[in-house]
């Protein structure tokens, strides 16, 4: 109970900027990613309250919707909390399920560790590494669904146990149930599980032919949790995959693998971390995920070295090594230069999921892999401290002193060696930043005059990945209006590609183009006629333009008009088009008015 304790003492710790303030501030880093899984705890609580579908939804991207299992929905995680979520909000859901992420993810490594190593404080170890490293506190700035590993362990366990299990229809029922609930909290670390198990069991069972006969009970219960997951997954996987607003593979630029001085940084979250050199060669902070730094490189080399003959050690470096190798992407980088030198993923990337997954990532893969060989190595050196003192000539005049004292400065130089390499990567506290102000339209409870339940509310420009602040205000309602945009993936162009697409019909390409690229362009009956069908398809009852909007002077004129003259309503413009638009683009010409859309009232 010590181990759970420090840990969730240590996940509080990384948040204790957030935690006071939770609904006032937000992460910095990653204040758009924050909000998407606000959004989907919001969602997800709706979706339990009122009984409508969790998969996919039209409550942003009116009409088309999104494909929230083609999302990071993190459906387990929103039904588990969403008593937090109905009675406190979503901002409140977010700071607590940050923080049982870390926790439960170095509790499950610490469970695992013990039946690895004899020592406690070795396993202890091994899982403040894996909760607490690098990638993962630095995904912990926005990115719920990569930090959510606390069942990882337990599908670690389960699969190896497998090959000696007496009942394997049992326990790969078990691990076909644990699966199936993985998938729900994150089908990308289900992924990368089951690449990091296939890579460990192949490479330690390589050179054992005693460990090759156990294939049997392996495959049995393997085929067992493949079935039972089958069963509860095909629907939602179909969804997923072939549902609405499904995609195939994700656009990814080609040098979105690792930088290699990335390797031996030190975090810039981290306690002796230099935030402006960490960033230096990462697309974004959040995404530090192999800045390891060199101590610990040293020192798990060293370990490596000095346990050579150990196959569990060589294994596990030998997994960590080809991780960090793919995570580099299609060529080597070295300071954001391009070295020319391929590594495997050039080939890996065009097979299906391969093609979903960011490269980058692939180092948090080797996490585990480190932290087993950091556990090992404690263990190693805490049993050789032990015997050296039971040898002492104290007990046993036949044994040398000075061998036994030799032995015990090996197992102190190796412990404090281990020590000084992790306290570096100690991590600090995340930084916030003020919360964007919701509009007193939506805190007051205004807009339901003028937007009937489940009908559109159209923000002007609408959501977007750069600019998420409706979402916010929509999950604030408990999503009782639709909107156009929002930040989410979606298929683009023929090949279905999945990216973070603005809505596509004119009125938000126009609004987008003069909210943030500027200008006032001449609004034109062919606008206005845009601006009608738009209107319709997004099912909308009112259209708001906020007072500290971009462009806010820009955006009134041409809205004024595109739509007519608005209303001032508490600290918004507001358009009240429940029976449409109050300028009609077409005067007396009967043929553009038979090609109006008929209005939705």
């Amino acid at each position: 109970m010590l181990a759970v304790a420090s840990y969730v003492a240590g996940a509080v710790y990384v948040f204790a900027h957030l935690w006071p303030r939770m609904t006032g501030y937000r992460l910095r880093w990653a204040a758009n990613d924050q909000t998407v899984f606000e959004w989907m705890y919001a969602h997800t609580a709706h979706a339990i309250a009122h009984g409508s579908n969790p998969f996919v939804t039209t409550a942003m991207n009116m009409p088309d919707g999104v494909n929230l299992l083609a999302n990071t929905a993190m459906l387990a995680l929103g039904v588990l909390f969403a008593p937090i979520t109905l009675a406190f909000g979503a901002p409140v859901t977010f700071a607590v399920v940050q923080a049982f992420c870390l926790a439960s993810t170095a509790t499950g490594w610490y469970v695992l560790w013990r039946r690895v190593v004899a020592s406690p404080a070795a396993a202890w170890v091994g899982g403040v590494f894996c909760g607490f490293a690098p990638p993962l506190v630095a995904q912990a700035n926005g990115h719920t669904n990569v930090i959510a590993q606390g069942l990882v362990p337990l599908l670690v366990w389960w699969s190896l146990r497998l090959s000696t299990s007496t009942r394997p229809w049992r326990h790969g029922a078990l691990l076909g149930g644990a699966i199936a609930v993985q998938f729900f909290v994150g089908p990308e670390l289900l992924f990368d599980t089951a690449l990091g198990l296939a890579l460990y069991v192949t490479v330690y069972a390589a050179r054992r032919p005693e460990l090759r006969a156990r294939w049997r009970p392996l495959a049995r219960g393997l085929g067992v949790a493949a079935a039972v997951a089958f069963v509860v997954l095909a629907c939602p996987m179909y969804l997923q995959f072939f549902g609405p607003q499904s995609y195939r593979g994700i656009f990814l630029v080609p040098w979105r693998g690792n930088d290699l001085t990335k390797l031996v940084t030190l975090p810039g979250d981290s306690l002796f971390g230099d935030r402006a050199k960490a960033y230096r060669y990462v697309l974004n902070p959040v995404e530090q995920n192999a800045n390891f730094g060199w101590p610990l490189l040293a020192v798990v080399a060293a370990i490596v070295v000095v346990l050579r003959r150990d196959r569990l050690v060589r294994t596990a470096a030998l997994c960590a090594l080809v991780f960090v190798w793919l995570s580099l992407g299609d060529t080597m980088l070295f300071r954001f230069t391009d070295t020319g030198v391929p590594t495997p993923w050039k080939w890996l990337r065009r097979l299906p999921l391969f093609d979903s997954l960011l490269p980058s990532r692939i180092a948090m893969i080797a996490v585990p892999f480190l932290g087993l060989v950091l556990a090992v190595g404690v263990d190693r050196a805490l049993a050789a401290r032990r015997a050296a003192r039971a040898a002492d000539p104290a007990t046993d005049g036949a044994v040398d002193r000075a061998g036994a004292r030799a032995a015990r400065r090996r197992a102190a130089v190796g412990l404090a060696a281990v020590a000084l390499a992790l306290v570096p990567l100690t991590p600090r506290p995340l930084q916030v930043a003020p919360r964007p102000a919701a509009p007193r339209f939506i805190t007051d409870g205004t807009w339901e005059r003028y937007v009937r339940p489940g009908r559109g509310l159209v923000f002007a420009p609408p959501a977007d990945p750069d600019h998420t602040e409706p979402m916010v205000w929509q999950a604030a309602t408990g999503m009782a209006f639709t909107m156009p945009g929002g930040y989410f993936l979606a298929p683009v162009g023929p090949d279905r590609l999945g990216k973070w697409p603005a809505d596509g019909r004119p009125t938000s390409a126009l609004l987008f183009s003069i909210a943030y690229h500027g200008g006032d362009p001449e609004i034109t009956d062919r606008n206005r006629l845009d601006a009608t069908a738009d209107l319709a398809a997004w099912q909308a009852d009112a259209v708001v333009l906020t007072e500290d909007q971009a462009k806010h002077d820009e955006l009134l004129s041409a809205l004024w008009s595109l739509l007519g003259e608005p209303q001032r309503v508490d600290d918004v413009w507001l358009w009240d088009v429940r029976n449409g638009p109050a300028l009609v683009p077409c005067g007396e010409d009967d043929a553009c008015r038979r090609s109006m859309p008929s209005w939705p009232g």
